[in-house]
């Protein structure tokens, strides 16, 4: 893809087929060479000024960090990917970067500051109209309603992810809004 891009003379293509071939490396492990190719690829874009490639590389990038659990790095790369998301008006970019960060506040005990990016989050994944976006910040709704022994509140909001997720066939966020249930109705 890469290099079809390149023939092409598309850098956007080439540089959105440069952090899919560092997402996989992430994914596979290889987290210090996916960075790299990150890192790559966020310089081009910026010196480009394709904002919308900056902002997905960025959260890629916050990927990156958290399979090196580094919270303060996510923190930082994902506040940076929503105000281009929120600067350009990419409301998909927008509530996918506010349901990391209420996940990752959530990770790190921040319940307020965990519901308040979540809460957004779910507004602008109904603005935006695609179910599948709600399930992330109504799972994490879900782990913050539990902390604060509102259980029938936790139950009712992991059962409203697991039926999003599978109405929307997303099987990838199955698992989770399951783990989220049967959290809640222990």
């Amino acid at each position: 893809g890469m290099a079809w891009a390149e023939r092409a003379g598309n850098h956007k293509q080439r540089l959105s087929a440069l952090r899919m071939l560092a997402a996989a490396q992430v994914s596979r492990g290889d987290v210090d060479s996916g960075k790299a190719l990150l890192q790559e690829a966020l310089s081009e874009a910026r010196r480009l000024g394709l904002r919308l490639v900056e902002g997905y590389t960025l959260t890629t990038l916050s990927v990156a960090a958290n399979a090196q659990n580094d919270a303060l790095e996510l923190l930082e790369l994902t506040r940076q990917s929503l105000e281009i998301y929120q600067e350009i008006g990419e409301l998909r970019g927008q509530t996918c970067a506010l349901g990391n960060l209420g996940t990752a506040w959530l990770g790190l005990g921040d319940l307020a500051e965990a519901r308040r990016y979540s809460e957004q989050a779910l507004r602008v994944a109904r603005a935006y109209g695609d179910r599948f976006l709600e399930a992330n910040p109504l799972c994490a709704l879900s782990g913050i309603a539990l902390y604060q022994d509102e259980n029938a509140r936790a139950l009712s909001l992991a059962q409203s992810a697991l039926d999003i997720v599978a109405a929307t066939q997303a099987r990838s966020w199955e698992a989770f809004a399951l783990l989220r249930l049967g959290d809640a109705e222990l």
